[in-house]
């Protein structure tokens, strides 16, 4: 099962060190990472649900944020589901 991550700074400095370390810390891929307003840095990214939480935890710990993140699961939860 796949997820996304996304991770806010209050910081474009810290956020730019913490997708960097986002993308180090496990097998996930970059959406987007960019400053979205001024002072604030987001990054979004994706992959398994184990390596989307690592990386946030990765990042939210380098970015030391008070924003935080958010994972959020893909809504294809059971591969023995008929989709009725």
């Amino acid at each position: 099962m796949e997820a996304i991550g996304i991770l806010e700074s209050n910081s474009i400095a810290k956020g730019i060190e913490a997708a960097d370390a986002i993308l180090k810390a496990a097998d996930t891929s970059l959406l987007f990472s960019k400053p979205r307003c001024p002072g604030k840095y987001t990054t979004l990214f994706y992959g398994d649900v184990a390596a989307v939480a690592a990386s946030l935890e990765v990042g939210e710990r380098r970015c030391r944020s008070k924003y935080g993140g958010l994972r959020c699961d893909s809504p294809r939860a059971s591969s023995g589901s008929s989709g009725h």
